[in-house]
C-alpha cells in the first residue's frame, strides 16, 4: 500500500494564491511531497516525488526547473517584468506517479501609472433663473496611464452651489465624455445673477466651473374680461369684501380702459380685511367685484394660469 502527500509547504490544501512585484524575477516555491509505502500498516519506505508543471505555460510565468530535497520540492518560476496592466494566471503543479495537483494562482501588479485629466468641452449655461430651470456641461474625463493608455474614470462633483443639484452620467456615443445636469433648486429672486463654481475631480486632477443662475424675470399673464365703466376690486383666495367707513383703510382698486391688462405672477390682492393684502399665484381662485354706492357686486372669478398664459373673469 502506498500514500502519497503533495501540498504547498506553507498551505493545509492543495490550492493557493501568490502575488508578484511587477518587476517580475524568479519565486521559489517550496511544496511537500512525500510517497510512503506501508506494509501491515507500517512505513517501510519514503521517497519524494518531484512533479511538473502541468498548467499551460504564459509567456510572463516560465518554468524555472525543481530540486528535490528530503520530503520537499523547490520550485522555480521566472516572472518577467509587467509593463502593462495588472494580469493573472493559475499554475498547476502536478506530483510525478500521482494524480495529485496544486492549483497556485498568482497576481502580478501592474507597472503602470495613472494620473487624472479632465476638461469642459461645453455648456448650456447660464441656468434660468426659475425653479427647475436645468443645463448641461460636457466634460472629458479619464485616467492617463504612463503607457499612454487611458482609463475611464467617472468624475467626482466635490462642491457646488447650494441653489442647484448636479448628476452626472456617462455619454454613451462619445468615449469617456460624461454629462453634468444641473437643476435650479430654487428660483433667483435676488434682482442680480448669481455665480457659484461647481467643483469636480478624477483622479488627481480638478476643475473649477464657473455657473451663473439669472435673475428670475417678470412672470405674467393676461387677464381680461374687466369692468371697462368702473373701478373693479380682485379679492384672493376666498377673501370676500366688507362694507367700511370713509375713515377706514381702503381696498385696491383696478382701472382698464379696454378690459384686459397684464398681471405679475405672484401678484397681491385683497384680503377680508380693509387694507390688507394677500398673495396669490398659479392655480389660485380670485374673485373680481365692483361696487355701486354701499353694495357690492360680483362680477366674476378666474384661476391664476401659468406664466404666459390668458384668462377671462
Amino acid at each position: 500500500m502506498e500514500e502519497t502527500l503533495f501540498k504547498l509547504a506553507r498551505a493545509i490544501t492543495d490550492t493557493g494564491t501568490d502575488t508578484v512585484p511587477s518587476e517580475g524575477g524568479t519565486i521559489t516555491y517550496r511544496i511537500t511531497s512525500l510517497k510512503r509505502k506501508l506494509v501491515n500498516g507500517k512505513v517501510v519506505s519514503t521517497s519524494t516525488p518531484s512533479c511538473t508543471l502541468g498548467s499551460a505555460s504564459v509567456s510572463w510565468a516560465i518554468w524555472g526547473g525543481v530540486t528535490v530535497g528530503d520530503g520537499y520540492l523547490d520550485v522555480k518560476i521566472n516572472y518577467s517584468k509587467n509593463t502593462g496592466s495588472s494580469r493573472s494566471t493559475t499554475l498547476t503543479f502536478t506530483q510525478n506517479g500521482s494524480n495529485n495537483k496544486i492549483n497556485l494562482t498568482v497576481t502580478q501588479g501592474s507597472s503602470v501609472t495613472y494620473s487624472g485629466y479632465i476638461k469642459m468641452v461645453s455648456n448650456t449655461l447660464p441656468l434660468g433663473g426659475n425653479k427647475g430651470n436645468t443645463a448641461q456641461i460636457l466634460v472629458m474625463a479619464y485616467l492617463k496611464g504612463s503607457d499612454g493608455s487611458k482609463k475611464p474614470k467617472t468624475p467626482h462633483v466635490g462642491n457646488a452651489p447650494d441653489w442647484c443639484s448636479v448628476s452626472v452620467a456617462p455619454v454613451g456615443t462619445l468615449e469617456n465624455h460624461y454629462m453634468l445636469s444641473l437643476t435650479a433648486l430654487s428660483s433667483n429672486q435676488t434682482g442680480a445673477n448669481r455665480s457659484g463654481h461647481i467643483f469636480l475631480t478624477c483622479g488627481d486632477a480638478n476643475l473649477s466651473i464657473p455657473v451663473t443662475q439669472k435673475s428670475q424675470g417678470a412672470s405674467t399673464f393676461t387677464l381680461s374680461g374687466l369692468p371697462t365703466g368702473t373701478g373693479y376690486y380682485l379679492f384672493g383666495r376666498g377673501a370676500r369684501p366688507q362694507n367700511t367707513s370713509s375713515q377706514d383703510q381702503m381696498y385696491i382698486q383696478g382701472l382698464s380702459a379696454t378690459g384686459t391688462t397684464t398681471m405679475k405672477i405672484p401678484f397681491y390682492a385683497n384680503d377680508s380685511e380693509p387694507g390688507s393684502r394677500i398673495e396669490c399665484t398659479t392655480g389660485d381662485k380670485v374673485a373680481v367685484y365692483t361696487k355701486s354706492g354701499d353694495t357690492w357686486i360680483l362680477e366674476g372669478s378666474f384661476i391664476v394660469p401659468s406664466e404666459g398664459g390668458t384668462v377671462s373673469i
